[in-house]
């Protein structure tokens, strides 16, 4: 790949890359790729991305400054590249991230990123969540920092069993809640919904299809 030749046709609606050799071995070339697709009018997919430490991370750091829309499809993250994926996220003027397909080989200890600023990111969808050890695997209460922002939220097939009451009083600006194919039962939905207590006032969607409740 010659360092531009995407930048020649600019403006590119829609870009999908699936470059994961290139982003382990390639740096260069990744990054050269990267940087000439990235624009604030285009829309990013990535596909089949394994990222297992702060290094692999490094390359988005010039670039996701410069996307408001990101997809990404088949992801692996460790804790450490996860923080430094949140990390890199800080402040950005990202408006949508969409990730299906995510195993989260780590134990979720992302204490490091709580204090990350994802307030200009509108929508966030994740589904088809693999945890590989879900015993060790932190509480969803250390998660209020990444879902406190979004208009729209969606956590589809994550084997999520609880979302706080806590968490959802965060939620202040969610318009549009996705919890479909989930773990939720008659005794944690409740809760999630502070048992009908001043919580999620500006929700007009709520999916909870396809939990076990009766």
């Amino acid at each position: 790949y010659d360092s531009g030749t995407f930048g020649d046709i600019w403006p590119l609606g829609h870009v999908t890359l699936s470059i994961n050799g290139p982003f382990l071995s390639k740096t260069a070339l990744a990054a050269a790729l990267l940087h000439d697709v990235c624009y604030p009018e285009t829309w990013i997919t990535l596909v089949d991305l394994h990222l297992p430490n702060y290094v692999s991370v490094q390359l988005f750091k010039d670039t996701f400054r410069r996307i408001r829309n990101l997809s990404i499809r088949n992801l692996s993250l460790s804790d450490e590249a996860t923080v430094s994926f949140l990390l890199l996220l800080d402040g950005i003027p990202l408006r949508s991230l969409s990730i299906v397909g995510l195993t989260l080989t780590g134990e979720g200890r992302w204490i490091r990123a709580n204090w990350t600023d994802l307030s200009s990111l509108d929508k966030l969808f994740v589904s088809d969540v693999t945890i590989i050890d879900n015993l060790k695997f932190a509480m969803t209460s250390e998660l209020m920092f990444l879902l406190q922002y979004q208009k729209k939220l969606s956590i589809i097939n994550a084997k999520m069993f609880l979302l706080s009451c806590y968490l959802t009083q965060m939620m202040v600006n969610a318009e549009y809640l996705d919890v479909s194919d989930n773990l939720l039962t008659d005794l944690t939905l409740p809760y999630m919904l502070c048992d009908s207590g001043e919580t999620l006032q500006n929700l007009r969607v709520l999916n909870i299809s396809g939990n076990h409740l009766k």
